[in-house]
């Protein structure tokens, strides 16, 4: 029997275990119980139906037993923290909660929509240990396989796998002849040195085709819990490796001649033209991104782009259309999730695009599933800070903020980030500071017409009539087909007071 689950695939007959093609090393006791709990998904199984399964009625500590469901979930890119696939339900045992297929020879499995090659691709070297103790290397690849592990989840990528990258055959490699030994377009490398109470990590992300070093950071923390320590510093290299590496792939497809564009180049051009958050080009995004639609009717990542395109012509008033937008929004959505339930990106625009429909509890639901999935995604915390924010939370809006930023902070929707404290500011009374958010916001280069009515409002609080009105007239030069209908309907929040008295203000500061 064959079972497959997101890009996994679990072979009964060779007792094999594998990611996007790679082997996944698993004990057999490990992976007997991945087995036993994916055959049995429809229910929560119990402690004792796991002991007498995979350990023939010995007796098994509750320590044993929880070492094992731990390395179950590493081997398949979960966590007990995350609890994406494996779910424990207290008292009562555990349930394998993703979606899977079986099939006897592997005719009738989904697959992957893209070959690995035409995904960006990424090998993480073992880290170099500094340490004056060589015993200290357990902590360096640590580190390297919890970072290989987290990156295996953002869908978007393929990532050689650690026993590849941890053979010694690579290890006195020059980092460019790996890479093409290992036909890859990018290298993650850093060092680790851990002394007394300390840990300092250094991180380079380099393109291999260019030689350009796309990012680089040092870390430097106390050892504390040093469990929690790996797991802080994982968390936040691989939530700025995704916007960097989705960066270059942006940059690669404006070079790529149109005729030679696959589903991919179309992907990342589309995606270069919508970062630019204007009119003209959001039209010139969905084209790209429709065609890359058309060449790959299966790539779930181009319907969830599209989706957000959608949700961005409704939520910054660039649509004449916001009612049909942010329907075709949704279902573009809803086609992304039903194509790959395990992309956190289809997760994170379904869950927006709900807030926008007004349907918070289901927003929260949504984006909540794609931090699950991948708990270093900078746009599903910052959409859910906007849930938080419409919703009267402005301590959890700003704490989600505080983290997209950290996790991506040289992302293209800085100006989106800055407008979300500002709303949560104004919710929480502080209208100074909303206004300071607000003008940091009105400074990035690409910035829709959001963060100008948080400035009004803001305005309108402070009592400030005079420059209330040249605030209006700055919307108005910028935007000109801004009214306060149109602008209402962007305005989500859970309580229909709240939207009342931003349309008072708005339309007392003189907005048609």
């Amino acid at each position: 029997m064959i079972l497959q689950f997101g890009n996994y695939t679990l072979d009964e007959g060779l007792l094999e275990l594998r990611f996007g093609g790679e082997l996944v090393e698993a004990e057999p006791q490990v992976f007997r119980l991945i087995t036993y709990l994916v055959r049995n998904r429809d229910r929560v199984v119990s402690k004792d139906e796991l002991i007498a399964e995979i350990w023939d009625q010995r007796v098994v500590s509750d320590a044993a037993l929880n070492s094992r469901i731990n390395l179950a979930r590493k081997a398949i890119g979960d966590s007990g923290r995350a609890q994406a696939l494996i779910k424990t339900f207290p008292r009562r045992g555990y349930r394998f909660v993703a979606v899977a297929t079986e099939s006897t020879n592997g005719a009738g499995l989904e697959r992957p929509s893209f070959e690995p090659q035409e995904k960006p691709s990424i090998a993480v070297l073992p880290f170099t240990d500094v340490s004056a103790e060589i015993e200290q290397q357990y902590f360096s690849h640590g580190i390297t396989e919890d970072i290989i592990t987290a990156l295996s989840r953002i869908r978007h990528f393929f990532v050689i796998a650690r026993n590849t990258t941890f053979s010694t055959e690579f290890q006195s490699t020059e980092p460019r002849e790996v890479a093409q030994q290992l036909d890859v377009r990018y290298l993650l490398k850093g060092s680790v040195r851990k002394s007394d109470n300390r840990v300092r990590m250094t991180v380079q992300l380099i393109d291999v085709e260019s030689g350009r070093h796309l990012w680089a950071d040092k870390y430097d923390r106390q050892i504390g819990d040093i469990f929690a320590v790996q797991d802080e510093i994982t968390h936040m290299v691989v939530g700025v490796i995704g916007p960097e590496v989705d960066r270059a792939e942006r940059d690669r497809a404006l070079l790529t001649p149109p005729e030679n564009m696959d589903a991919w180049d179309n992907l990342c051009r589309g995606r270069w033209y919508l970062y630019k958050f204007e009119g003209a080009s959001i039209a010139k995004a969905q084209e790209y991104i429709t065609e890359a639609i058309r060449l790959d009717p299966t790539f779930s990542q181009a319907h969830s782009t599209l989706a957000e395109a959608k949700f961005v012509c409704f939520f910054t008033g660039l649509t004449n259309t916001p009612l049909e937008d942010l329907q075709e929004g949704f279902d573009a959505a809803r086609k992304a999730v039903l194509l790959d339930d395990k992309d956190p990106v289809a997760y994170a625009v379904l869950g927006v695009i709900y807030l926008m429909r007004r349907e918070h509890a289901s927003a929260a639901e949504a984006l909540q599933q794609a931090i699950a999935i991948n708990p270093s995604s900078a746009n599903a915390h910052h959409w859910y800070g906007l849930v938080h924010a419409f919703d009267g939370r402005p301590d959890e809006a700003i704490s989600e903020q505080d983290l997209a930023t950290r996790l991506s902070p040289y992302d293209p929707r800085l100006w989106a980030f800055m407008t979300v404290r500002a709303y949560a500011s104004l919710n929480a009374e502080q209208f100074e500071n909303a206004l300071e958010w607000a003008l940091k916001a009105i400074r990035q280069p690409n910035a829709p017409r959001n963060p100008y009515i948080v400035q009004i409002i803001a305005l309108s609080y402070l009592e400030s009539v005079d420059q209330m009105r040249v605030a209006t007239n700055a919307l108005l030069q910028h935007f000109p087909d801004s009214t306060t209908s149109n602008i209402q309907a962007s305005i989500p929040f859970k309580r229909p007071e709240d939207v009342a008295l931003w349309m008072r203000d708005l339309r007392g500061a003189g907005l048609p």
